[in-house]
């Protein structure tokens, strides 16, 4: 972590100001696409579990069991894509005692270091629940194929 006096970041006032916005918007852009993840997990868990429903109506056979086990996989990433978010954020508390022992530039320094962490220490997050989510879609796609072999044996699925 780099240390700059009050005179350097004076100078460097408006490349502050500038770092601080782009901070924020690039905050919230990893807060959108988190919660894109969270609905597609939703809708992923909202999709096994109506294929779910239907598989059950087949007959017993081992691609039903396949079916159903891929299924219950599927449902289950859903869930912990959902339950596995973990958003850091600013600790308010601690940033309030930080800043206010700081002049105005110093403190927005500070600032913008504490918000550059947070955005780094998400981003992690947000790529594994991701490739858990895409996990999850190739496990449902697994589901549909193993319950479409099961239609095409007879008596498979009643009609």
């Amino acid at each position: 972590m780099a240390t700059f006096t009050e005179a350097q970041l004076e100078t460097a006032s408006a490349q502050l100001d500038l770092l601080n916005t782009e901070l924020d918007t690039a905050l919230a852009t990893q807060s959108s696409t988190s919660s894109a993840i969270d609905s597609r997990a939703g809708l992923l868990t909202g999709a096994s579990a109506i294929l779910g429903t239907v598989q059950v109506t087949a007959t017993s056979s081992p691609w039903l069991s396949i079916a159903l086990i891929l299924t219950g996989l599927a449902i289950a990433v859903g869930l912990f894509v959902v339950w596995q978010r973990w958003d850091y954020a600013l600790e308010l508390p601690k940033v309030e005692l930080m800043l206010l022992s700081r002049t105005p530039k110093e403190a927005l320094y500070r600032l913008i270091q504490e918000k550059q962490w947070v955005l780094a220490t998400r981003q992690g997050g947000v790529e594994r629940r991701a490739r858990w989510l895409f996990a999850g879609y190739v496990v449902l796609a697994l589901s549909l194929v193993a319950w479409l072999v099961l239609s095409f044996i007879p008596g498979g699925i009643p009609k």
